[in-house]
């Protein structure tokens, strides 16, 4: 039997025609990147896939995603863990059940996958806990206008690209006036000024992570975004850095997350003359590595080697989620009614 890869999900725009290089501001989310992008990508490519709530005869792996799945609950709740089941269970006949992978980024390590779940991509190699658990290379951020090569060896301007609400509260204007002593200018790019991809004149970037979060489920995102826009990344000590670059030679690896330990980096940066060559010298081969045909070759090959679903698991996980889905929905026409 070939390799037909099959993305499940109800969410409407997954059926809107879309082209991620032609519109990148679309489709922001989670969903949209590890997700909807990825089938459009593998789509484009030729790969025999299909989008959609119902799940084709031909299908030899289904892959759903973690963020539609919990949907902003605390827990996956019985009524999406009952429809992908039951979506499943139409092919219980059939002589091999596909695989069932859910692609998690974002999402808080302590919500659980379904049970019946047969790959689990995870953010880092430190969130893993389980054996159906592996970690799957993300796509690159979209849109991105690398560095103007006419700016040459100059460190001057660093940048933090983060959501507006994400923007480290220590990057005030005592830190700005601390990187004028260093002889850098801080520019801090966010969603809402358009600059976000941009890294035209950007010489550094400064990878950090929101406060409150655990360092486990964030994906190196941030420092693979700086390697395609050809800036020197400088990292917060967190998890997904560490295990995806390697200090001094692709990026700069602070001492810890906050404020000081980023200027003392930055400062390293700055006094070493051989490390910002080293770095940007180094910088092509790590955009091959985390390029889209590498992402895709990597993802593909996962995807169709996922084990096959037990039909034990299944019917156990059918057996569980539809009384918990009735009683949920009783739950809430009551509460409507007391509303």
């Amino acid at each position: 039997m070939s390799d037909h890869v099959h993305f499940w999900t109800r969410h409407p725009e997954a059926h809107e025609p879309w082209s991620p290089d032609d519109a990148p501001g679309l489709h922001l989310t989670a969903y949209g990147h590890a997700f909807l992008e990825l089938f459009q990508r593998l789509r484009a490519a030729g790969r025999p896939v299909s989008i959609g709530e119902s799940i084709p005869a031909r299908a030899t792996s289904v892959v759903a995603s973690m963020e539609e799945l919990v949907a902003h609950q605390p827990q996956i709740p019985a009524r999406m863990r009952l429809r992908l089941a039951a979506a499943l269970a139409r092919r219980a006949l059939a002589p091999r059940l596909p695989g069932v992978v859910v692609l998690r980024v974002d999402t808080y390590l302590s919500v659980d996958a379904p049970s019946f779940t047969t790959l689990e991509a995870m953010p880092t190699r430190a969130s893993i806990r389980l054996p159906r658990q592996r970690v799957l290379p993300l796509l690159p951020q979209r849109g991105i206008v690398p560095r103007d090569p006419a700016r040459g060896d100059r460190l001057e301007t660093v940048a933090i690209k983060a959501y507006s609400y994400n923007v480290p509260s220590w990057a005030d204007d005592g830190f700005r006036s601390a990187l004028a002593e260093l002889g850098f200018t801080l520019r801090i790019d966010t969603e809402l000024d358009g600059r976000w991809e941009d890294f035209a004149e950007v010489d550094v970037v400064l990878c950090t992570h929101g406060a409150g979060v655990d360092p486990r489920s964030k994906p190196p995102t941030k420092l693979i975004a700086a390697w395609h826009g050809g800036a020197i990344p400088v990292c917060g000590r967190y998890t997904g850095y560490i295990e995806a670059g390697i200090d001094d030679e692709n990026m700069v690896l602070a001492s810890g997350g906050d404020a000081v330990a980023l200027i003392g980096a930055l400062r390293r940066l700055r006094d070493d003359p051989a490390v910002a060559p080293r770095i940007r010298a180094a910088l092509p081969a790590a955009v091959d590595a985390h390029s889209i045909g590498a992402v895709l070759d990597a993802n593909w090959g996962a995807l169709t080697s996922a084990p096959a679903l037990s039909r034990t698991k299944l019917l156990g996980s059918l057996a569980i989620a539809a009384p918990a889905a009735a009683i949920s929905r009783v739950r809430r026409l009551l509460s409507g009614r007391r509303g």
